[in-house]
């Protein structure tokens, strides 16, 4: 996954693979123009954005971690309910497929 903020003229990155972070640490700290900057931001500024992402448009809340916890414990994004016209859709594939025999 890959996060991106802009403020004042920064693009801030973070991403789960460590090869692109390290690229954007190094050009970071290499090449600096005032106008426009491209920067590495921390993980837990990322993390505080999908927080909200999830809390805002899909409902999710997550829990604060507990020791012991497994992944499978925690409510799974595709958990969230849906919408009257997802769940249409969804039927409507679902025969589809079976005519074409999937």
């Amino acid at each position: 996954w890959y996060y991106m903020g802009y403020k004042d003229g920064q693009m801030g990155l973070f991403s789960s693979d460590d090869n692109f972070n390290a690229a954007i640490t190094a050009k970071a700290d290499k090449k600096k123009n005032k106008e426009y900057q491209v920067i590495p931001v921390d993980f837990s500024e990322a993390m505080i954005f999908r927080k909200t992402f999830l809390e805002t448009y899909r409902g999710i809340k997550e829990k604060p971690k507990v020791a012991g916890q497994k992944p499978s414990d925690a409510k799974k994004l595709a958990d969230v309910p849906k919408d009257e016209a997802q769940k249409k859709d969804e039927k409507k594939k679902i025969v589809e497929d079976e005519k074409d025999g999937f």
